[in-house]
């Protein structure tokens, strides 16, 4: 008696969600959708798009560390920008320790830049602006 019981509820649920069910769609479409069709490149933040000032720069293919306010790993926001940087730069490739002979210099203040460099013995290549630019080994 349990088998038929249990047939007719699950046939009946699935009666139900059949008549019920609507696909998911979208009447009208969204603004930004528009915009990324039409190109407008204001509307969606690439991400590490603010590295594109460095792109000039920089070679075609190469290893570079990567400094930024603190040490790689200490904060989480900046773990996933160094993520979204080393797809942004691709083919480059970024280290987040300072073993490399050249450095990008990604910092919030000019003084941090300073202070970072000097931890590290770097020194100015090109300053792209306060806190941010290349930097090679002394």
């Amino acid at each position: 008696m349990k088998t038929p019981v249990s047939l007719a509820f699950h046939i009946l649920i699935l009666a139900l969600l059949g008549m019920t069910y609507t696909p998911n769609t979208q009447r009208v479409v969204p603004s930004q959708v528009v915009a990324l069709i039409n190109d407008d490149p204001g509307t969606y933040p690439v991400p590490a798009g603010q590295l594109e000032p460095f792109k000039p720069h920089l070679p075609a293919h190469g290893i570079f560390s990567f400094i930024a306010d603190v040490d790689h790993g200490k904060d989480k926001l900046l773990q996933f920008f160094f993520h979204d940087a080393q797809n942004f730069l691709c083919p480059l490739i970024l280290n987040p320790r300072p073993e490399e002979q050249t450095a990008i210099i990604f910092c919030s203040t000019a003084e941090i830049a300073g202070r970072r460099m000097r931890e590290f013995g770097y020194h100015w290549i090109k300053q792209l602006s306060p806190g941010k630019g290349i930097a090679a080994k002394s």
